[in-house]
């Protein structure tokens, strides 16, 4: 062993840098254990390179945060390989016949995506370039790749949820927003604008040439499906059918059809896809689900049992793409072929199909005409990212004119009417789909959407996008499929069509070939779900977390994706199970990603126009990195840990314990706001919770209380708390004190309903305006002071008489997150500040971790091996005469990334997770709740710094 690996100091510091003796953990076994565990994640940092190990720490009695060291630099060595193996694996990439042919828009206008996704995107990860690779300038591309400008780029991998607008995009629009564009209705030269917008919309989708299809724009899809829910004529005869794997916004139209006496009919796109005309007479006749279970029977030539003529409009609706993993809808003109044909056979009864283009249209060319459906509907921030809020609606002229004589109940508003008197029931609606346009639209938007077709254009089009998002999409699940634990156990479970694509087909190297396996391809929308080396999967939120620690940071979409449907088929799930789901508390779009060992979601990762291939080797080297145990470094990580555990074992049989005692005590009177640190403080005898800590919050105008994480600049509202004249002084820059009479009561008398991190909390307002306004002007952001209100939990405990009952109401006795107290110890912080060293990161210390008790465990002979977080082993403790019980360890959040004194965000929670991930959580520090107290008088007992603390080992 190298001797520069013998001395292991933490060099404190004071408030004004003076360094203060250093603790030598040279000859104990904590040395072991550490270079065991940091030569396992810290490979890079050779010994010629290691990074200083003096600790930016605290004094030890006031851990004030110190100045920075100087971070260590990356092993160019480490970073040299990195940087040649990425290259070597993007050479391997392009070097394939379907990516030669069909990648990054080769001879475009805009030129290969190489060579500009930088420029339009600069905030993303910039493309590899191969040239540098050969020449001089390799150096300086690899100390490029290494600088912390390319950590703090970031990889987009939603392209399904929204397109990235480009810089050029975004100049245009805003050099056209400089000319005066008055509102359409006022002057006939902005409505000539929007026509010509319409008339672009048309000729995308291939429908503008012969005046077959008109459109009027809207908020986006959503709304589109809405305007023909609540317009089309349904009937106690109709029948709305729409495929399983439809987006949510499909099935709402299912409450207007049933609210009208329409029956609906879920299928599955398969059997959809299939359907002849038969198939949709069968629809007809079937009674599956609806409002009305007597409705009469009908026989194909539309003649009721009671043979009278029976009328009635049916509606099929499916996407042309799932926006859960890709599958397309390939078949869609024989469906309407169906349906022509069955309208035909039929007096009396008319079939209408509708398609979802929102996914389809972003990645590949529409063409309406050729479908020949009757609505379509689409978004186009999912199209180029900019105008959002904006849509359209395309109907054929015939059917829409033919169904709004049948619907004299719509809504009607500005614009919509060529005359209307408001004394009497007098209103003539306008033509044609100008009656659906209630008001103003929105005609800077509108204005704006030539830019983005104009980028498109510059690419070549819908057509080069479908190629380019193709080829990126397969390979990304041919790497997917690469990746096993050891022992040859696969890493993930990919779903849709994706899962049964076979890759070996798009080797070949004729371009007509290719060319036609492509279009074969699914969309380049991949849904997975990770599992670890036992079989257990791997919940979506922790995934999702992750990705947003990386660096560079990964955007990606988890959950179900407002896909119930495509989900529920993907992960197996029946019916039965999505309700047993909710009734465990799950709900769209929450964390519970693991439910009974099988998840409840999926990770979602899909490419657009703008994707490159760096994007998704980000995201293939993030995997590997974090869920994949495949190589010598994960078992040297899992060497050092059993060694870890084992010491621990000895240690809990072993009587001897090393000496502890409280070092520093945090009370946090409003919640995310500033401590208060103080020497003595009295804590509830019943509840364990110091006095005033988190009693008050800061909510918004929903209930919610606000987070440090979300504002930052509640790290500057530092509240003090005078006990013996019961006041609360509470300061921030450039604002008066705020002064605050404990015993005057200031709150109203109505209860509010606060939401702290997803629990409801009892509360009530407190303060006047004047309160209100004071920290609304701090934060730039409307909010309230809010105090708990205990008077519910304080009458419980008065006729209360068990322990069981006292503890069990704790959780509603303030606006704490999980129990009473929260412990970290000194050393734990220690260890943490050793790998944020070694990652360049600014160090930290335990105010970051917004404890309320601060604990020093000192060097024993014995448990020398469980010095870094000696906390995570015990089991009860106690401070003077009073007994705590640990109830848990604390889940963190991306809270402790946020400097306590400036608000400033740093790296913290990405470091510990290196270390202290358990299958989904990041844990650091303890719970506490009191176990008994011995002190009979009075409802309050003193803690003070510098007590002793003894705790056993659970």
């Amino acid at each position: 062993m190298d001797n520069s690996t013998n001395n292991v100091s933490f060099i404190f510091h004071r408030r004004h840098g003076a360094e203060v003796e250093s603790t030598d953990l040279c000859h104990s076994q904590a040395l072991v254990f550490l270079v065991l565990l940091f030569s396992a994640y810290y490979l890079k940092v050779k010994k010629n390179h290691a990074p200083s190990r003096e600790m930016c720490g605290t004094n030890h009695h006031h851990h004030d945060a110190a100045g920075m060291q100087q971070e260590p630099q990356a092993d160019m060595g480490e970073v040299d390989a990195s940087f040649v193996d990425k290259i070597s694996r993007k050479k391997l990439f392009l070097s394939r016949p379907v990516n030669k042919f069909f990648f990054g828009y080769r001879g475009s206008k805009k030129g290969f995506i190489d060579t500009w996704r930088h420029i339009e995107f600069p905030s993303l990860v910039p493309p590899v370039e191969l040239g540098l690779v050969d020449n001089t300038n390799k150096e300086e591309a690899i100390k490029d790749a290494s600088t912390p400008l390319s950590a703090m780029r970031e990889v987009y991998l939603d392209y399904a949820g929204a397109a990235l607008p480009t810089k050029s995009q975004l100049h245009e629009a805003y050099n056209a927003a400089q000319q005066v564009f008055v509102n359409p209705h006022t002057s006939s030269e902005s409505a000539a604008i929007l026509e010509q917008a319409k008339q672009v919309v048309l000729d995308f989708c291939q429908c503008g040439n012969d005046g077959k299809y008109d459109m009027i724009f809207t908020s986006g899809t959503t709304e589109s499906l809405k305007i023909v829910a609540e317009s089309f004529p349904w009937s106690k005869g109709s029948v709305f059918v729409y495929s399983k794997n439809s987006h949510t916004s499909v099935v709402g139209m299912r409450n207007v059809a049933c609210s009208m006496g329409a029956t609906f009919k879920c299928r599955s796109l398969t059997a959809i896809c299939n359907a002849v005309p038969e198939t949709f007479a069968k629809w007809v006749n079937e009674v599956d689900h609806g409002c009305e279970s007597d409705r009469c029977s009908v026989n194909e030539k539309g003649v009721s049992n009671s043979g009278v003529q029976f009328q009635a409009d049916h509606l099929l609706v499916l996407p042309m793409e799932c926006n859960f993993g890709g599958t397309r809808a390939n078949s869609i003109s024989s469906i309407t072929a169906a349906a022509r044909e069955i309208n035909r056979r039929r007096n009396g009864h008319s079939w209408f199909t509708m398609i979802d283009i929102a996914k389809a249209a972003a990645t590949g060319p529409v063409n309406l005409a050729h479908l020949d459906v009757d609505f379509a509907c689409l978004s186009f921030y999912k199209l180029f990212g900019t105008p959002t809020g904006l849509g359209a609606l395309i109907v054929k002229r015939t059917v829409w004119n033919d169904l709004l004589s049948r619907n004299d109940n719509m809504y009607f508003g500005g614009g919509a009417v060529d005359s209307i008197l408001p004394s009497e029931n007098f209103v003539v609606p306008r033509k044609g789909l100008s009656r659906l346009v209630n008001g103003t639209v929105h005609y800077r938007g509108i204005s704006e959407l030539k830019h983005g077709f104009d980028e498109m254009n510059k690419i070549g089009g819908s057509d080069k996008i479908f190629f380019h998002t193709r080829c990126l999409a397969s390979e990304m699940v041919n790497r997917l499929r690469l990746l096993h634990h050891v022992g040859g156990k696969r890493a993930i479970v990919i779903y849709g069509a994706w899962a049964k694509w076979k890759s070996e087909k798009a080797q070949c190297c004729d371009f007509d070939q290719v060319r036609m396996q492509i279009e074969q391809m699914p969309g380049p929308t991949i849904a997975f779900n990770i599992q670890r080396s036992d079989g257990s999967f791997v919940g979506y939120s922790e995934v999702s977390n992750l990705a947003a620690l990386a660096s560079p940071r990964i955007h990606l979409r988890t959950g179900c994706f407002c896909n119930t449907g495509a989900c529920q088929e993907s992960l197996k799930l029946t019916n039965e199970d999505i309700k047993q789901n909710f009734a465990a508390g799950h709900v769209c779009g929450d964390q519970r990603d693991i439910i009974n060992g099988q998840p409840t979601g999926a990770v979602r990762i899909s490419f657009g126009k703008d994707s490159t291939w760096e994007d998704l080797d980000a995201a293939i080297e993030f995997i590997r990195k974090y869920f994949v145990r495949h190589n010598e470094l994960s078992d040297q990580v899992e060497k050092a840990l059993d060694e870890y555990v084992k010491q621990n074992d000895a240690l809990r049989h072993d009587g001897t314990k090393a000496d502890a005692k409280l070092t520093d005590i945090f009370v946090f009177p409003i919640k995310s706001c500033a401590a208060m640190r103080v020497h003595r403080w009295k804590m509830h005898k019943r509840s364990g919770k110091l006095a005033f800590d988190r009693e008050f919050a800061l909510i918004d105008s929903t209930g919610r209380a606000l987070r440090l994480s979300c504002y930052p600049k509640m790290a500057l509202i530092k509240p003090v708390l005078d006990l013996a004249s019961m006041k609360m002084i509470i300061s921030a820059p450039a604002c008066e004190n705020l002064i605050l009479d404990l015993k005057i009561i200031h709150s109203s008398d109505d209860t509010t309903d606060v939401s702290v991190c997803g629990k409801g909390c009892n509360a009530k307002i407190y303060g006047d305006g004047k309160v209100s306004n004071w920290f609304s002007a701090v934060l730039g952001v409307r909010c309230w002071l809010a105090k708990y209100d205990d008077t519910k939990v304080r009458n419980q405990w008065a006729n209360a008489h068990h322990s069981s009952v006292m503890k069990s109401s704790f959780q509603k006795f303030a606006f704490a997150n999980d129990a009473p107290i929260l412990l970290v110890s000194r050393n734990s912080v220690n260890l943490l500040n050793v790998i944020l060293s070694c990652k360049g990161q600014r160090l930290v210390d335990a105010r970051y971790f917004r404890p309320n008790l601060v604990v020093d465990v000192s060097l024993g002979h014995t448990a020398t091996a469980v010095m870094t977080n000696p906390e995570d082993l015990w089991s009860n403790l106690s401070i003077g005469n009073i007994t705590f019980n640990v109830t848990g360890k604390c889940a963190r959040c991306t809270m402790v990334d946020y400097d306590p004194t400036s608000g400033m965000k740093g790296k913290t929670l990405n470091a510990l997770a290196d270390y202290r991930r358990t299958k989904g959580s990041i844990y650091f520090g303890i719970f506490l709740e009191t176990a008994e107290c011995n002190i009979m008088d009075g409802e309050y007992f003193y803690i003070d710094v510098g007590d002793s603390v003894k705790y056993n080992n659970g």
